[in-house]
């Protein structure tokens, strides 16, 4: 069967970050303009830089802009695109989009809409497998409205009393792992319920949801389809993305080394029986679960290019992006794939996000003013930021894709493993130790993980962030101030100060909490106090401290007991300090301005603040309500994550500074708690 090629020599992206930057130079490569969508908030991205030519679709908010598919297809049609490719993420999976491309007579590098639609609604997919005979878990649907409000039903709980907790609630539209919440217990039900929905409508402008028996200890184990317009469907990968966080992704391998031939020629068969189920055309990744007796369950379709496609173009030798755009020129597959390697190699892949595993992994904004990576041969970089650049709160916190390959899995894992060391990203916190920690994991290494492997590895992690960070305000100011042991005495004061007893002042921030320490050097012996928005915290004494400028290690005594490290300084005004299990990155700064407080300054009040900037999309606490230690009192919304503000300790609630659906910045207050009243106390 023969057709006419169509002509792209012009794609729109309506994207941002590295797949934006991927897409782009993808096209650069097979001389096609890039144009690029982005917002106001992307203006002076590394996207925007390298796109031959832009335009602004709107406002930050991504439903302003990336989510807009008038604004959208009137920004293609204003450039004059014949194409659009619209990467993952935002309008990839949405299948009114599609539409909308087609009626604007725009190409969509994707599914047409009925196919996407069909596929790409996790519940009719499931329907799909089922015709398919390919096992799936029963499910029970929600729709928009019920599991905003919270309603539930009879049907519901009789579904609770038939299969045991735990249980997965997940958004019916989309992926990425947004909208995705394990449920324990039958009474966090309608909270997980509403919160997952939530994230599904800000994400996908749907809120319907589902819930599926959850299986732990299982795999993720992922089957790469390619589908051209003559009905060809082939299997041509796998994937083993198992370890995830909140249900996202973090590092992700190809081939499924997990896998027999057998049961990968099963996998392979299943997938393509249901992609040809439909008249699809483009990529598509079919999901499954894999328990520890190798059985199988279908999870879902992503109709769409998937965040880990690297590792199987790395692994197979082809062009993921190339292929698309070709398929959708109206290439037939055989022709495309005339190079794909016979014996896979390894491919391994490591995301690196902008959030704190010390602190319950709180996501970081701001500018990136040190940006290293490695390089070498068998080593890949996809990154949507050079140095200064700014991450946005107001989009996910993916800065890089770390991809290694080799010829054995133990070789892949090992060059992945050096690579996230050589790697320095500051001032901003990122997920870096995190990364090491489970590439280091026994059973990682001994490919016997599951998806239950990443909280078992990062618990330990994710709790140290108060123990930690005076260590390593502490370290960062003896670095600082301590020179090499070949300087004069003179040049070993550094910024101490001679008069008395030696001292010294040093302002730092980490993240956006400004520290000013105050150092005073008496007989060898350094005793230390913080200052933070004006609390005065006195901390301690350190001697026998100890620096070596070529391992970059130090070492000194902390009220008796003894602290090592490392560190890296990629400039005099950062510092990156290694303790234990995790990374804190110190960034010094000139004295800055603190500004008075306008709320109460009562010793028995105390103030709520805002840990990170972002939208509050939950309020739980009102003025005059008695409250715990631990009781939610806000949930803030920041880079697609949910963050739940809790109280510190038992009080009642004077005044409330934050409003549903505003916006708050790092440090604003929040609530402002006196003490607890006798009443509660009884």
């Amino acid at each position: 069967m023969k057709t006419t090629l169509n002509d792209i020599t012009r794609i729109f992206i309506p994207n941002r970050g590295e797949i934006a930057c991927r897409l782009i130079e993808a096209c650069k490569k097979l001389n096609i303009t890039p144009i690029l969508g982005f917002s106001a908030a992307d203006r002076n991205s590394k996207a925007a830089r390298l796109a031959d030519e832009k335009i602004c679709l709107g406002a930050a908010e991504a439903r302003s802009s990336y989510l807009d598919i008038d604004l959208v297809i009137s920004a293609a049609l204003e450039t004059r695109a014949s194409a659009i490719h619209p990467g993952y993420g935002f309008l990839a999976e949405n299948d009114q989009f599609s539409r909308a491309c087609a009626k604007a007579k725009l190409i969509f590098i994707g599914p047409n809409a009925d196919a996407m639609k069909q596929l790409g609604d996790k519940i009719e997919a499931k329907k799909i497998a089922d015709k398919e005979n390919v096992s799936t878990l029963a499910g029970f649907i929600i729709d928009a409205t019920d599991a905003l409000t919270g309603e539930t039903n009879s049907k519901l709980k009789a579904y609770f009393k038939k299969n045991p907790f735990p249980l997965l609630v997940k958004a019916a539209a989309g992926g990425g792992g947004r909208g995705m919440r394990v449920i324990e217990h039958a009474q966090h039900a309608i909270e997980q319920i509403q919160s997952a929905a939530r994230e599904a409508e800000t994400f996908f402008k749907d809120g319907t949801v589902f819930i599926e028996p959850y299986i732990r200890g299982a795999r993720h184990i992922e089957i790469q389809i390619l589908a051209d317009a003559y009905g060809t469907v082939k299997a041509i990968g796998s994937r083993d993305c198992s370890l995830q966080r909140r249900h996202q992704k973090i590092i992700e391998e190809a081939p499924a080394c997990l896998l027999s031939a057998k049961q990968e020629k099963t996998l392979f068969d299943a997938a393509e029986r249901i992609v040809s189920s439909v008249n699809y055309q483009g990529l598509a990744t079919v999901e499954f679960l894999v328990n520890d007796q190798q059985q199988h369950y279908f999870l879902e379709v992503n109709t769409r290019l998937q965040v880990e496609h690297p590792v199987s173009e790395i692994s197979l030798g082809i062009d993921l992006v190339a292929i698309q755009i070709d398929i959708a020129r109206g290439k037939a597959l055989e022709s495309l794939l005339g190079d794909m390697r016979k014996k896979p190699l390894f491919a391994i892949e490591a995301r690196i996000c902008a959030e704190k595993p010390e602190a319950d992994f709180q996501t970081s904004s701001g500018m990136i003013r040190a940006l290293q990576f490695p390089s070498a041969a068998n080593i890949r970089i996809d990154s949507g930021f050079e140095v200064f650049d700014s991450v946005s709160h107001y989009y996910d916190s993916l800065i890089a894709k770390i991809i290694t390959s080799g010829k054995t899995r133990s070789e892949g894992i090992t060059t992945l493993q050096s690579a996230i060391q050589e790697t320095i990203i500051a001032p901003l916190a990122t997920n870096l130790a995190a990364l090491a920690a489970l590439l280091g994991d026994t059973s990682f290494v001994n490919n016997t993980h599951s998806l239950l492997t990443t909280a078992q590895v990062l618990t330990p992690i994710s709790n140290c962030y108060e123990e930690q960070l005076p260590l390593a305000l502490i370290a960062a100011a003896l670095i600082k101030t301590t020179a090499p042991k070949s300087a004069s005495h003179w040049d070993m004061l550094g910024s101490w100060a001679t008069s008395g007893s030696i001292r010294s002042l040093l302002h730092m921030r980490i993240d956006q909490t400004l520290w000013q320490l105050s150092l005073e050097k008496i007989d060898g012996q350094v005793f230390v106090s913080f200052n933070s928005a004006g609390v005065e915290v006195t901390a301690g004494c350190c001697s026998n401290i100890q620096l070596t400028e070529v391992d970059r290690e130090f070492s000194f005594l902390f009220n008796g007991k003894k602290i090592h490290g490392s560190f890296t300084a990629p400039s005099n005004e950062l510092t990156v300090i290694k303790i234990g299990l995790g990374l804190i990155n110190v960034e010094f700064i000139a004295p800055p301005k603190f500004r008075k407080q306008s709320f109460s300054n009562s010793a028995e009040n105390y103030t709520v603040l805002a840990h990170l900037p972002g939208k509050v999309v939950k309020v739980h606490a009102r003025v005059g309500a008695d409250i715990s230690e631990g009781t939610p009192l806000v949930v803030i919304e920041s880079m697609k994550m949910e963050h739940t503000v809790v109280a510190e300790k038992a009080g009642v609630v004077l005044q409330q500074m934050c409003i549903l659906n505003g916006l708050v910045n790092s440090g604003d207050a929040l609530y402002i708690i006196g003490p607890e009243s006798e009443k509660a106390k009884k």
